[in-house]
């Protein structure tokens, strides 16, 4: 018999071992992911409820869904700026004084609709179409 110490270190893993803790990680790693991208997607869901859509019938990409929540901030900003500025009060139909500039139509655009490119909101401009 030999009694001599073995060369194998029973401490270390054997490669189906390791195998199977990588396989285990990268299991888990495609598990977050997997769920870090659901809730990425609720929130865009959640956002494109709350956002204007003149295209119905169609869900906006991602990036229309940024593109168009970034303009309904902008211009519910500037309605209340408008406000905090003594404008007329809600309800009342009076119009505008001699002196103040008339106010562009702002229409939004997305990517798949005609007009001002993708995801640009367009204003009229006496006639002209200046794209911000």
């Amino acid at each position: 018999m030999n009694d001599a110490p073995s060369c194998v270190d029973h401490s270390a893993p054997s490669g189906s071992a390791l195998e199977r803790a990588q396989r285990r990680r990268r299991l888990a790693a495609n598990a977050r992911e997997r769920r870090r991208m659901l809730g990425l997607n609720v929130a865009f869901d959640r956002l494109r409820s709350v956002i204007p859509n003149t295209d119905s019938d169609r869900k906006l990409s991602k990036s229309e869904t940024l593109q168009m929540a970034q303009i309904y901030i902008s211009t519910l900003s500037e309605l209340l700026q408008q406000g905090a500025g003594g404008a007329r009060s809600p309800g009342t139909d009076k119009a505008p004084a001699a002196g103040d500039p008339p106010r562009p139509e702002r229409h939004f655009h997305t990517a798949r609709s005609s007009g001002g490119g993708p995801g640009c909101p367009e204003e009229d401009v006496q006639g002209g179409r200046e794209y911000l």
